[in-house]
């Protein structure tokens, strides 16, 4: 499944504007919650693997969110890099 965070791609967009990383993984939240009922990945890129990481961290505790299998993100500013948590940062390759 492709997703288009709000306001990018052919989202819609919403008003008051609501665009930051946590309202977009509070999106891919509902959609995970909605649609995916075994293991799954989330490859992303860019800022979507900012809401990513979001996702992961605040909805831990739910079963949707710890089906997770893997998270792979391309593209993702160093800086933006250094305030994941340390657990998702294994196995993430060279810096």
């Amino acid at each position: 499944m492709l997703l288009d965070l709000r306001g990018h791609g052919d989202s819609e967009h919403v008003s008051p504007p609501a665009y930051n990383p946590e309202h977009h993984a509070a999106d891919l939240a509902q959609v995970v919650a909605s649609l995916v009922h075994s293991p799954y990945a989330i490859l992303a890129h860019s800022a979507g693997a900012l809401a990513a990481a979001r996702f992961i961290t605040n909805t831990r505790a739910s079963i949707p969110a710890a089906m997770l299998n893997a998270f792979v993100w391309v593209d993702l500013d160093p800086l933006v890099a250094a305030s994941i948590p340390p657990s998702l940062m294994s196995g993430s390759g060279p810096s």
